[in-house]
């Protein structure tokens, strides 16, 4: 489901501080913060619950959310049987 028009995009506060500083490493944990101009060209260490992933920023991010790029959960692979004889 996507935002409502009438409300502004939503970006951490201490993200956006972090990022007008230029500081060299981002720490985050807000997945939910959306990427807009700012963010081009930066490295963001992004949280998934169990460690930090780095993550630069490119154009075609535009307009997403952090944690579409950073995977929380495992991918689940199902073992194939061996076929008897």
């Amino acid at each position: 489901m996507s935002r409502s028009i009438w409300k502004n995009c939503y970006i951490d506060t201490f993200l956006y501080a972090q990022i007008l500083k230029n500081e060299k490493n981002i720490y985050t944990k807000s997945r939910n913060s959306l990427i807009t101009e700012i963010f081009l060209g930066k490295y963001i260490y992004i949280y998934n619950g169990m460690v930090y992933y780095k993550l630069l920023i490119t154009e075609n991010m535009l307009g997403k959310k952090l944690g579409e790029f950073i995977l929380s959960k495992k991918k689940v692979v199902f073992k194939k049987k061996k076929n008897k004889k």
